[in-house]
């Protein structure tokens, strides 16, 4: 998703390689060690495997956060109803908001800088025991969010007008509150650089699709939403 964006560079390569190393340690250290799910926020565990009896996210099951964490989970859940899968979940989407880190910090520094920065980034934020945890989020809807964010950032920096509207999409259903703000910086950034980005807008509708599609075929009305 990221690297395609890319001209082949040797140096980028060699970055990317340290990192996923950097991160594979830290992983491996503090697997299912930053807290514990199941006592710290067990609603993110248990209303995933409520949806596996049947219930209804916003019809039976009232949401204070972003639809997408829990959808997603949901999926897992039908792979396997095990934490282990809510941790290996939470590890990829971290490794990738890494790598984006990398990238958008790259625009600004030279190699060495940003290797050492996303670096920082890993040992201190991403694998951090704080209330939010990358890698054990208090909302795996708001992880999502700062990914979509941060791929936002990266679209930006990097004039990719489909993944723009791609990740605001993701930012809507992700979490609401996150979106006027990464909307209005999307379209004045557009305006400004005098882009053309009308014919991308459509990228915009494929996550809420996703949505709208489960609320259709589980008859959720607009009501128990609002």
């Amino acid at each position: 998703m990221i690297l395609f964006c890319y001209k082949k560079n040797m140096k980028n390569k060699i970055n990317l390689l340290i990192l996923t190393l950097f991160f594979c340690i830290f992983a491996i250290i503090f697997y299912l060690k930053c807290g514990n799910i199941l006592i710290d926020f067990s609603r993110e565990a248990y209303i995933p495997y409520q949806l596996l009896q049947g219930e209804k996210l916003f019809k039976d099951i009232f949401l204070i956060y972003g639809f997408w964490g829990y959808f997603v989970n949901f999926l897992l859940y039908k792979i396997s109803p095990n934490i282990n899968l809510l941790a290996f979940h939470s590890i990829v989407l971290s490794y990738f908001s890494v790598i984006l880190f990398y990238f958008i910090v790259r625009k600004f520094l030279n190699y060495k800088l940003s290797l050492f920065f996303s670096i920082f980034f890993i040992a201190i934020s991403v694998f951090s025991n704080s209330t939010f945890s990358f890698i054990l989020p208090y909302s795996f809807s708001t992880l999502w969010a700062v990914f979509a964010l941060y791929l936002t950032l990266f679209s930006l920096l990097y004039d990719k007008n489909i993944l723009l509207f791609l990740s605001l999409g993701l930012i809507f259903i992700s979490k609401i509150e996150f979106f006027p703000l990464a909307l209005i910086v999307a379209i004045l950034y557009l305006i400004y650089q005098k882009k053309s980005f009308k014919k991308d807008c459509w990228a915009f509708l494929i996550f809420p699709f996703i949505a709208i599609i489960y609320f259709v075929l589980n008859k959720v009305s607009f009501l128990d939403i609002a």
